[in-house]
Order: C-alpha cells, then structure tokens, then sequence
C-alpha cells in the first residue's frame, strides 16, 4: 500500500513562478504526465506531476497556454529528467508545449535493457519497492476539474518513486555493463521533436491498408464524417464510433451493414448525422474510381524479403539469448536499407544510418560474421 503524499498544486503563472527556485533547486525531476485521448476532439496533456528531492508538484496544465517557465529547468544538463515510457511523455509534451529535454533517463528502457521480465511501472514499484499502485484512475477523464483527493494521490505515486527506481535500474545495468548503452539510447532521444503526420486520418488505421478495391474509398469517408462529428461535439472520435467498428462496416461493403447493430452501439445524438453520413458515402463511393492505399509498397524483390526475414531471425535469436527486446538490438529502421543493398556491410556498419556505437562495439563483429556472408546481392 502507498501513503498518502503531499503536493503543491499550481494553476496560474503566478503560482509557478512563486514556486520555480524550489523546482529549480535539486537533484533531480521525476516526471510523469495525464493525457486524455478518450474524451476531446485532440489529445491534450491534463496534468504535470514533477517530483524533486524535497517537493511533488502537480502543474494543471488546462490552465497554461505554454510551460515556457520551466524550459530553461528541463533544458539544464546537470538535472537528471527521469520519466517511465519516455516516448509517449516526449511525444506529449514537444507537440503541445514544444518542450525539450536534455540529461533523460527512462526507467521503462532501463528495465528492458536490464533483462527485466515484466517493465511496467507498477510491476517494476511492486517488485523493487514492494509498492502497489492503484490502476482505476489509468482510463479516468482528466480534464474535469476538480479531480479528487484520490485522483490527486493516484497521480502523484506515478512521479514520486520513480528516482529510487532509477538507482535501483543503474547499478543492475552496470552490473550487466551495459549501462553504455542505456545512455547512448537515452542521448538519442533528447533531439526527439514531434512532427505532425502528413497521412490522412484513415490512413493512420494499421488495418486500413488491407482494405481492398473501393473499401478504401468508404474509410477515407466514414473517417471524415466521424471527425466532422467529433469536432462540432468536441469529444474523442472514439465515442463516435470505434476503429474496429469502422473496419467492419468497410470490410463489409460492397454488402450494407447491419443498421440495427449500429443503433445499439451510436449514441442517439450522434445517430441522424452519422446514419445519413453513412447512407451518403455509400452513394459516392459507387461512383468513385479505387483509391490506392499510399502506404502500400511495390512488390519487393524475392532478394529483399529473404534478407530481410535472414536479419529478423538473426535479431530474434539474439534477443532470446540476452533477454532484451529485439527493437534495441538492431534499429528496424535499417534493415529494409541493409536488406535493399547488402554492399553497404562492407562499407562500414557505422556509415549504416540508425546503428547505435554501443551495437557497433558489441553486436557488431556478430552481424557482419553471421549475416554478411548469408544476404543475397541484387542482380546486376
């Protein structure tokens, strides 16, 4: 069980800069963040929790139009910045307040990297700290005001533990020498900046590019009008109608869904609008020429897929033995570049683009041995 915490709140530019020199003044920022997706139009960060040695703070951001106060502090090299799950933190807060970072440390990643067989937070709290964490408030709405003592308190435990955690997480990485490689990773992420997706919204759907002939054309539709929707209501897209929801009907066509279905799961102030929507894009998809999903690649080269699927094992077996995810091991993002052209093995792994130092000096020798005799070389 956890104890209750005490916490400085701060709504106003006037609170936070009373209370700048004691976030200013330590050894370090645990941060987390409340973010809600599942009942506005956009994603919007509700709630900064920042603990440091002596104080918690809970930072109202729906009351900030920026966090401009706090840059030159998350910004200072000498302040370790520690989050759990950095990327959707970073993502979160560069695209809504442009913040940056730099001196990081991911406790997630760091459990990863230390072989750790469950890395959630509260599985990481209960196991090194024997702290259980409450996890009802996880899907709660953020953004209504007040929130409860309870939400308060839930909130505050996801920041407060989280530098004994991480001195707990450094010395089982050194003792595996790897904590080289935690930092490499780490460094990287500080030139992190959100960039907005230059994809329509019915692209973002994973499944949408296995859509076939004009099911395509009825996504990019349905998606439109539910956006439309969403926006004049201001709540997420989701309490429109779901993803899943979507494909089905998509999946469904050229044959009509079942209306009766939809009458049961569509909120009755929604169902006009969307119903007559839904009638509508019928109409136009029956006259429209096939979309092409943009995401969809030409048909590889059989060289390529066998090289690909070669690197894959290869990661796959490497990451079994060490016990990390495989993502770390070798960056995904240079295997179709490696697969596409074998030849720029012999020109140096470290010219190879994504490739960390710390996998050059201690995976590297490995990959060329095992790999660069096997990868098939494109025709002349």
């Amino acid at each position: 069980m956890t104890t209750e915490k005490k916490f400085i709140w701060i709504d106003s530019e006037e609170l936070l800069e009373k209370n700048l020199s004691e976030i200013k003044d330590t050894k370090y920022l645990a941060i987390d963040l409340e973010a809600d997706n599942q009942h506005l139009f956009e994603e919007q960060v509700c709630l900064v929790q920042i603990s440091t040695d002596k104080f918690n703070f809970l930072i109202d951001t729906l009351a900030f139009k920026n966090l401009s106060l706090l840059q030159p502090i998350f910004e200072n090299e000498k302040i370790p910045k520690i989050f759990h799950d950095l990327e959707f933190d970073l993502k979160s807060m560069t695209k809504e307040f442009n913040s940056s970072f730099k001196n990081l440390f991911d406790t997630k990643m760091a459990a990863e990297l230390g072989g750790e067989e469950k890395c959630s937070l509260s599985a990481l709290l209960e196991k090194h700290l024997q702290l259980t964490l409450e996890k009802e408030y996880q899907q709660a709405n953020w953004t209504m005001r007040p929130l409860s003592e309870k939400m308060l308190q839930y909130s505050i435990n996801d920041s407060c533990h989280l530098n004994k955690l991480k001195e707990i997480l450094t010395k089982q990485l050194i003792d595996l020498n790897r904590h080289h490689w935690f930092e490499e990773e780490c460094s990287i992420r500080e030139n992190y900046r959100y960039i907005e997706s230059v994809h329509p919204e019915y692209i973002k759907i994973k499944a949408s590019i296995k859509l076939k002939d004009k099911q395509l054309n009825l996504l990019k539709h349905l998606c439109e009008i539910r956006s439309k929707i969403a926006k004049e209501n201001n709540v997420s897209r989701f309490q429109i109608l779901s993803n899943k929801v979507i494909l089905e009907i998509c999946n469904t066509f050229p044959n009509s869904f079942s209306m009766n279905y939809l009458h049961k799961i569509v909120k009755p102030n929604y169902q006009e609008e969307l119903f007559n929507g839904l009638l509508d894009s019928y109409r136009a998809v029956a006259n429209e020429e096939g979309i092409i999903h943009p995401l969809k690649k030409a048909k590889s080269k059989e060289f390529v897929n066998s090289n690909i699927d070669k690197i894959k094992k290869w990661r796959t077996a490497l990451s079994e033995k060490m016990k990390i995810p495989g993502v770390y091991l070798w960056p995904t993002e240079s295997i179709d570049l490696i697969a596409e052209n074998p030849a720029i093995i012999s020109e140096g792994i470290e010219k190879i683009p994504y490739v960390r130092n710390w996998q050059i000096q201690e995976i590297g020798d490995d990959f060329i041995r095992k790999l660069k005799p096997k990868l098939k070389q494109p025709n002349p």
